[in-house]
């Protein structure tokens, strides 16, 4: 491409990004499933440990997430197993509905050649 004149733009735009689209695409994929299931850090870092502050969640719950809400529901509230169902359930969808969407939006601009 710089053989025959091309700049550095559109060697980035022509040549290299239509290269990295597959990678790019599969990493936006897994990011957005990545970020709603975001668990073990929050967990580890302000889950009770016998002081009497609060489980996971941190003070205040400022660090409650779904998947954290799914958990305490499933293992640490009596009887609530089928709403911690489904709330995962819900999580499921959402997720299943955002990857849908990017498939559609983003699918038409990975070039696999």
């Amino acid at each position: 491409a710089r053989m025959d004149g091309a700049n550095d733009w559109v060697i980035l735009r022509r040549v290299i990004w239509p290269l990295v689209t597959p990678v790019t695409f599969f990493l936006l994929i897994a990011n957005t499933i990545g970020a709603f299931q975001a668990f073990d850090p929050i967990y580890v870092l302000t889950r009770d440990l016998g002081f009497g502050r609060g489980g996971a969640g941190g003070p205040l719950e400022t660090t409650l997430t779904v998947t954290v809400y799914i958990f305490r529901n499933f293992y640490e509230r009596a009887n609530a197993v089928g709403y911690a169902a489904a709330v995962a359930l819900f999580l499921f969808l959402i997720i299943l509905g955002l990857t849908v969407i990017q498939f559609r939006l983003f699918s038409k601009r990975v070039h696999y050649q």
